[in-house]
C-alpha cells in the first residue's frame, strides 16, 4: 500500500505492508454519472499477463484483496462517517475472484447500503461467462458503469498484447449488457 503526498514540490511514498492493514481510504474523489464518488480500493494487482500492463512487473502477476466482509465493513464506515454513497472501485481488476466479487455485491444488496458504484474493471472473457442472475445482481447492487478490458477490436493485436480473449465476443456482450441500466 502506498500513500502519495505532494507538498512543497516534493513527492513522498510511504510503504505499508499488507492490504488488510490499510487505513480508511478518504483521499480521492472522481465523477460517477455526474456525482462525486470516492475512489475505493478493495484489491491490488492482477494475475494476468497482458503485455502492456504495469502489473506484470510491478505486482509480478500477484493479486491481493480485502475479504468481502472487510470490504463491506469499510464501505459501511465511509457511508456512516462521511455520508458518501458513491464509490468508484479503483482496483486493477475488481472481478479477479468472481466469488469474492459476488459476496461483495450480494452484501451491498443484503445490507441495503443504497450506494451507486462504478469503474468495476473486468475482463471480456470473464464477462462472457456470467449468467443473467450475476448480471442482475451487478445492476441491483447499484452499478453505474463497468470497465471492460477489450483494448483492441483486432484479434491479431489482442494476441500480440497477450490478452487471451476472443474480441468477437465484444459486440455480442455489449448487446447483452444493453438490457441492463
Amino acid at each position: 500500500v502506498f500513500f502519495f503526498s505532494s507538498r512543497r514540490r516534493h513527492t513522498r511514498y510511504i510503504s505499508v505492508t499488507g492490504v488488510q492493514t490499510c487505513a480508511l481510504p478518504i483521499s480521492h474523489m472522481m465523477k460517477l454519472s455526474g456525482a462525486d464518488a470516492l475512489l475505493f480500493e478493495t484489491s491490488r494487482g492482477c494475475p494476468y499477463e497482458c503485455a502492456f500492463c504495469y502489473n506484470t512487473c510491478f505486482s509480478n502477476r500477484r493479486w491481493r484483496a480485502l475479504s468481502a466482509d472487510e470490504t463491506l465493513l469499510r464501505m459501511k464506515r465511509v457511508i456512516e462517517e462521511l455520508g458518501i454513497r458513491n464509490f468508484a472501485f479503483s482496483d486493477d481488476n475488481f472481478f479477479t475472484d468472481p466469488d469474492r466479487a459476488y459476496q461483495i455485491l450480494e452484501g451491498i444488496v443484503r445490507l441495503d447500503l443504497g450506494i451507486a458504484w462504478g469503474k468495476g474493471d473486468m475482463r471480456l472473457d470473464f464477462l462472457s461467462q456470467l449468467d443473467d442472475d450475476y448480471l442482475r445482481l451487478i445492476e441491483r447492487s447499484g452499478c453505474r458503469s463497468l470497465m471492460i478490458g477489450v483494448e483492441s477490436g483486432s484479434q491479431r493485436v489482442a494476441d500480440v498484447l497477450r490478452k487471451g480473449i476472443d474480441v468477437s465476443q465484444a459486440i455480442s456482450l455489449n448487446r447483452r449488457l444493453a438490457r441492463y441500466k
